[in-house]
């Protein structure tokens, strides 16, 4: 009696898809952690020209997917931390050791980047416990975290 052989042709159709599904999925997730390492980058580097300091801030970008925060103009949460802001004239009367903003719904963070940049202004203008952002910015809700 004659046997047909076994079709692995499904299988392995099958197969194929899914490790194709799953490498587009790793490379979305790469390419969105990189533009959150890229945005974090840039951030920072506006916030330490823009308010003349020594070192660097730490900037988180929270939320996933970052891209599409990006696409749509709005990232929906930024902290920035910074550290030992030096008394600086009339501007900055008193030396800050820690800075900590918690900044929702930013909009329009490159043209924030390329504002700090170009103006070289301070990013955040601290008096007494009120501190605000530049209009810029538009986020309806900076929030400075009490110590």
């Amino acid at each position: 009696m004659y046997q047909r052989p076994v079709d692995h042709r499904p299988l392995r159709t099958n197969v194929i898809a899914a490790a194709a599904l799953l490498t587009l999925a790793f490379l979305v997730a790469s390419a969105d952690r990189l533009t959150t390492a890229w945005v974090e980058a840039r951030t920072a580097k506006a916030f330490q020209e823009g308010m003349d300091i020594p070192l660097p801030p730490e900037v988180h970008v929270r939320g996933f997917p970052v891209l599409t925060q990006l696409v749509d103009g709005t990232l929906s949460h930024v902290d920035i931390t910074a550290h030992d802001i030096p008394a600086q004239g009339t501007g900055r009367p008193l030396p800050v050791t820690e800075l900590a903003l918690r900044l929702d719904d930013v909009r329009n963070p490159t043209t924030t980047v390329r504002h700090a940049r170009a103006r070289r202004r301070p990013l955040l203008t601290c008096r007494t416990r009120t501190c605000r952002t530049p209009s810029a910015w538009r986020s309806p809700k900076a929030h400075v975290p009490a110590r």
